[in-house]
């Protein structure tokens, strides 16, 4: 790993972290790690008696002490304090509440018996029109209300958690990305989509970019908020899910016993592939070695750093692009926040 020596920022390209050091905005502590505020909260919890033993049997509040817990009992809804008492759905923090409560007509409604199954989940989804917020360490509740009776449930995944199982056994895959080898870079787009725009799996709708210039985007964090992020910071992890989904193909192509017999196929594989290595994507060497691509091609050390810095260039020109109509394809501002628009108006959508 190369990790930078005034931030927090680290990654497994070399080449990245020189386009880090020498960006135009400095990087410091709050801005070049994905998972600064969780860091900036334990270290701030040093020293102090984090546990939290006494828990309110009615909204699973927890406190450190039983003083705390009976003045809780006093005043206690039955339900958390981050959720509304007349729609029962919850918000990941006081504002959005507040917001809730100011701007909309909320209705009350009936939890359906099949959410009420399992008492543990209950206070973590509402089977009712509710987007959630999957992470790696918890689940919150985020907004979003619709006057339909049809169940919407989002649970949304962080920013480098995408869900890509549903790719495992999609054997329409190897012949997708015969077609993003024509294309070459704009190809990595196409993946892109799959990965973070699928709208047939809009929990993975992580990573978004309002304005249509400058470098700056959007990434889902684990507190289910979007949060600031220069492109730079987070392009490790983007280059990240276009390598799991090259692994991905590489794998189903194995287990199918399929192999690149066909010239032409194989060099439609093979372009991808040769885009892909200047971005320092690992591809599975026996991919490599079925291709027959000699990464040790007779070029000197200036020669390939000026190509993986043109690579790099290209794919952040195309990507933040890309990136862009998605965002005004898919999301909506609303107070402030952005969220996605109603799930059953992007269900049919083909990705293109």
């Amino acid at each position: 790993m190369f990790r930078c020596e005034l931030c927090q920022y680290q990654t497994k390209r070399k080449a990245n972290l020189i386009r880090h050091q020498n960006r135009k905005t400095l990087c410091n502590t709050n801005i070049c790690n994905t998972n600064t505020q969780s860091i900036s909260k334990e270290l701030s919890l040093i020293g102090q008696d984090t546990s939290k033993n006494y828990v309110c049997n009615e909204c699973s509040s927890s406190y450190k002490t039983i003083q705390g817990l009976n003045k809780h009992k006093l005043k206690c809804r039955g339900f958390s304090k981050l959720q509304c008492d007349v729609c029962k759905l919850c918000f990941a923090s006081s504002q959005s509440l507040c917001n809730h409560k100011k701007r909309s007509k909320c209705l009350a409604v009936s939890i359906p018996d099949q959410c009420m199954s399992n008492s543990e989940s209950t206070p973590k989804e509402i089977c009712h029109n509710t987007t959630s917020i999957n992470g790696d360490n918890n689940s919150n509740i985020m907004s979003n209300s619709n006057n339909n009776s049809n169940n919407n449930t989002i649970i949304f995944n962080v920013y480098g958690s995408e869900d890509l199982s549903h790719l495992e056994n999609d054997h329409g895959l190897i012949e997708r990305l015969k077609e993003y080898g024509k294309k070459q870079l704009y190809g990595l787009r196409d993946i892109q989509n799959e990965v973070f725009y699928d709208t047939n799996h809009p929990e993975n709708f992580t990573i978004i970019k309002p304005d249509k210039y400058g470098s700056d985007v959007m990434i889902r964090n684990s507190d289910g908020e979007f949060e600031f992020r220069e492109f730079d910071d987070v392009r490790d992890t983007m280059l990240d899910g276009i390598e799991k989904y090259i692994s991905i193909y590489n794998n189903l192509r194995k287990r199918s016993k399929i192999q690149l017999r066909e010239e032409r196929e194989k060099q439609f594989v093979k372009q991808l592939i040769t885009t892909v290595l200047p971005l320092d994507i690992y591809v599975p060497c026996d991919l490599i070695k079925e291709l027959g691509i000699d990464e040790n091609r007779n070029m000197n050390e200036k020669e390939l750093e000026k190509q993986k810095d043109d690579s790099q260039r290209k794919f952040d020109k195309a990507s933040m692009k890309n990136m862009y109509i998605k965002t005004q394809k898919y999301f909506k501002e609303k107070n402030g926040e952005y969220i996605v628009c109603k799930p059953e108006s992007i269900k049919n959508e083909i990705i293109e």
